[in-house]
């Protein structure tokens, strides 16, 4: 089941003077004398110490997998195919035996969460994998990925949102594992270049990193070069590394050479792939003579992957019932494709079918118990129904699951203001401005908490805070057009409602809306003609 959620450099390199310090003094003739010799009951403790710590015995069975993949920036350019890098990587590794953590799209906060919680499974495992696909870029000689949230505007910036890549190798380091294997398709340049992936900063690229003990570290490019994004459903790299990891009986450091042959002959010869290599044992994603086919059928879960991004591009074009087709062929296809059935749910829930989304949001929890987007659409399904209590719990342990998970805050608060906890709301939108003071739907359902108790300045203060971090936010148009045209403001009031209906001319609420501001500015001409307007967009919609 997927999971969905979002080198201790320093140590291995100072275990490595260590060991260079210890042959020194062992290679001198007299680095016996040189030393302190220890006492019999010294010697007795340091030897039992050493035979009390026994080696790890690996289970063969468990491999444990984090695949990130960041596509919606909220502050810097979308990238396309990391999203679909990351969910393709996922697919094919838990056909190949892999327990598999699936994280998309994530803040800071998400993102060091999903490494908690791989950190937490992989203790004794044979081997692990970790995947990032999305915004990359070093500084003083560090690299970092690019959480969805982040905003890099200075370079100090770097170290505050981004999470470095030490955060994954120091669990490596401490953790007792196999063999690890570590992928970052993350080096791509941003802004000049439009489809790469890293942040232009004085460094290009990724800076050059070491191996930890028994690990291989693969990069997408060569340090200091920027890798492609790709014309494709996925990036170069990952495209040919999810074609020869599913080969048999190639071992993990010939994957690498192939997929680098393949990649310099597709971008010709522009990105090299590299990697760094510490392992002391040989690795197969699946054995030389091997007759077990993979757990699952790699080609089906493609097909399901392929299925299910057609649908979410009907989704968002809000073609519903085209969408719920391809999402339940995509649950014939692969019973536990939890994002299948949450997306499908969350349809419902649009539609007001509350029963059918709540099946689908409760499938999606059983298959997944750590879907912090299920328990949060549930939540909401609940609060539909007048459920506040469950519907409070679902969104507590959204926020359990993930404390970074915006949307729930938002839910949250305006459950309070409808059911009269004034107070508490603004209390929860507090804690969300806390926790990513640019994300503009909070200002905006803050703004409509203060309208609708009178507070109309602090209401348009909100909304003009919303449209400062999202100029396209048309309901905080909307919204700032109303409260200014109860305080008085026809002017203010017209300029929003017109740069409203320029952004969405179909919603009929906005005419009928300034229909009435006209009739309150004596232009009654205008006035009707937004009216009749408004009517027909009813009859078409």
């Amino acid at each position: 089941m997927i999971n969905k959620q979002g080198s201790n450099l320093f140590r291995i390199s100072i275990s490595l003077v260590i060991i260079l310090l210890i042959t020194i003094s062992c290679s001198g003739n007299n680095s016996e004398d040189k030393k302190p010799q220890e006492t019999g009951d010294k010697k007795k403790e340091s030897l039992t110490r050493r035979i009390a710590e026994p080696e790890v015995a690996y289970d063969e069975k468990r491999k444990v997998a984090l695949i990130i993949g960041n596509s919606e920036y909220k502050r810097m350019p979308e990238l396309i195919n990391p999203r679909n890098d990351a969910e393709a990587m996922a697919r094919v590794l838990e056909g190949l035996g892999f327990e598999v953590i699936l994280a998309l799209d994530l803040s800071k906060d998400r993102t060091l969460a999903a490494i908690e919680s791989f950190r937490q499974k992989i203790h004794g495992s044979s081997a692990t994998f970790f995947f990032y696909a999305g915004h990359g870029v070093q500084y003083k000689g560090h690299n970092y990925m690019v959480p969805v949230t982040a905003v890099l505007e200075r370079y100090d910036h770097i170290e505050r949102h981004g999470v470095n890549f030490k955060e994954i190798f120091d669990v490596l380091d401490e953790a007792a594992t196999g063999t690890n294997i570590l992928i970052f398709d993350a080096c791509r340049n941003l802004p000049r270049l439009e489809k790469t992936r890293s942040l232009e900063t004085r460094e290009i690229g990724l800076a050059q990193i070491d191996a930890p003990v028994n690990s291989i570290v693969g990069y997408s490019t060569s340090a200091g070069k920027v890798a492609n994004d790709g014309d494709g459903k996925n990036s170069p790299y990952t495209e040919e590394l999810l074609r020869w990891i599913r080969a048999p009986g190639i071992p993990i450091q010939n994957i690498f050479m192939l997929v680098r042959k393949d990649v310099m002959r597709k971008t010709d010869n522009e990105q090299m792939p590299q990697e760094f290599t510490a392992l002391t044992d040989d690795f197969y994603f699946i054995q030389p003579n091997d007759d077990i086919k993979p757990s699952i059928e790699i080609d089906s879960f493609e097909r399901a992957a392929h299925l299910f991004n057609e649908g979410l591009e009907l989704s968002r074009s809000k073609k519903y019932d085209e969408a719920i087709n391809l999402f339940t062929r995509v649950t014939e296809i692969s019973p536990t494709y939890a994002e299948a059935y949450h997306e499908r749910g969350k349809i419902y829930l649009i539609r007001k079918n509350i029963n059918r989304a709540l099946d689908d949001l409760g499938r999606a929890i059983e298959l997944n118990p750590d879907y912090a987007a299920a328990y949060n659409n549930r939540g909401i399904a609940y609060s539909m129904l007048h459920e506040v209590d469950t519907a409070m719990n679902n969104f507590d342990r959204a926020l359990e699951v993930d404390r970074g998970f915006l949307k729930t805050y938002n839910n949250k608060a305006f459950l309070y203001q409808r059911e009269g906890f004034t107070n508490k709301a603004l209390d929860v939108y507090a804690q969300a401005i806390a926790l990513d003071p640019t994300y503009a739907p909070v200002y905006n359902n803050r703004g409509v908490l203060y309208s609708s108790i009178g507070e109309y300045e602090k209401a348009i203060e909100d909304y003009s805070t919303a449209i400062e971090f999202d100029t396209y936010y048309t309901k905080a148009y909307h919204n700032r057009a109303i409260s200014n045209y109860y305080l008085g403001n026809n002017e203010e009031s017209l300029e929003d409602y017109n740069r409203a209906i320029v952004l969405e001319p179909d919603n009929h609420q906005f005419y009928t809306d300034r229909s009435h501001l006209y009739e309150e500015m004596g232009m009654s001409n205008r006035a009707e003609q937004d009216r009749r307007k408004a009517n027909e967009l009813r009859e078409t919609h």
